[in-house]
């Protein structure tokens, strides 16, 4: 699966980042110097603190439904009539948005552009925990 230039691919970050846990664990095992790899690190998004707090709103149960249920994008659209997109269609609509390679932006603007566009959707989740 071939993904967009400057798109994020959750496959190919979990790949890199499961060779390089592997390539550390088998490093301690022969007792040598663990050596980090910065190339996984480089490929994960670069995210605001009010994305954990939206992903977990998102993994917790309703509390409207009982226990048996959980706050998923498609849980609140189906049953609740409430549009809000699930934690990846997030980061990728962030990527799009900010991609994570462009010069003219720094981090600190990227950041406040995707927080803004997080604050967009976090008071509606938040609205329904209530």
């Amino acid at each position: 699966m071939l993904a967009k230039p400057g798109s994020f691919n959750v496959i190919e970050v979990a790949e890199d980042l499961e060779r390089v846990c592997l390539m550390k664990w088998n490093q301690h095992c022969r007792r040598e110097e663990v050596t980090v790899d910065q190339t996984a690190s480089r490929k994960t998004p670069i995210l605001p603190k009010n994305f954990i707090r939206y992903n977990n709103i998102l993994k917790s149960k309703c509390p409207r439904c009982g226990p048996a249920a959980r706050n998923s994008s498609s849980h609140l659209k189906l049953v609740h009539k409430m549009n809000v997109p699930s934690a990846l269609e997030l980061v990728e609509m962030l990527e799009e948005t900010v991609p994570k390679g462009n010069k003219k932006v720094s981090r600190k603007e990227m950041q406040d552009v995707r927080e803004k566009i997080i604050n967009f959707y976090l008071p509606k989740v938040l609205s329904h925990l209530k």
